[in-house]
């Protein structure tokens, strides 16, 4: 697993080690798992992801959601080559709205007090960031369709791939600078996933 995402996304050997490293708590000694281990909470899968909505509102965490998707793509702000491109501060600021709006509906928020679920869904911008170059629509193709755009290469094309520590330093510069207590963007609000149980009903 880790020596294909190398490959896919040009990942050092030791980052793909480390991201891959979360499927040997949820193997359980059969040397294998499947999509549905990854529903874990607190493995791999942590509340206010940027896709998908907490696990107590909806357990089956295999398929983005498409507003969500398209409600963070909407969010960057940035061009380069006639192209919307997220800036890490859109990262950091939409990082930060999904926390608190998480926070503020979900009685079983996980994430309060834990720095590491805080620091790895940092992570997840920042390698979003970088390994796309903020490219708002080939972001949207890929976590929504969850396949590559046509033609798409992964955007760091150094010959010793994303390394671990340009991945950790990109990652603090997006925690550092979100904040669950901004003030909000023209236009933004929260939204309330208590609304999800009400539509299921």
């Amino acid at each position: 697993m880790s020596q294909a995402i190398q490959k896919a996304f040009n990942l050092s050997p030791t980052l793909g080690d480390q991201l891959t490293s979360s499927a040997l708590l949820v193997d359980q000694g059969r040397g294998w798992i499947d999509l549905g281990d990854l529903n874990a909470l607190g493995i791999v899968q942590h509340d206010a992801s940027l896709t998908r909505h907490d696990i107590a509102f909806v357990p089956d965490q295999g398929a983005p959601d498409s507003y969500l998707v398209n409600r963070f793509v909407e969010h960057a702000t940035g061009s380069k080559k006639n192209r919307r491109r997220f800036t890490l501060g859109d990262m950091a600021y939409y990082n930060g709205l999904r926390r608190a709006e998480c926070q503020a509906s979900n009685g079983e928020y996980s994430m309060t007090y834990s720095f590491f679920h805080k620091f790895f869904g940092s992570g997840n911008c920042a390698l979003l960031y970088s390994i796309f170059d903020g490219d708002a629509e080939d972001l949207r193709v890929f976590l929504e369709e969850e396949r590559f755009p046509h033609g798409w290469e992964p955007k760091v094309r150094s010959g010793l791939g994303h390394t671990i520590l340009f991945a950790q330093i990109t990652t603090l510069m997006v925690e550092f600078n979100t904040h669950e207590k901004q003030k909000l963007r023209p236009g933004d609000h929260f939204y309330n996933q208590k609304l999800l149980k009400l539509k299921s009903q």
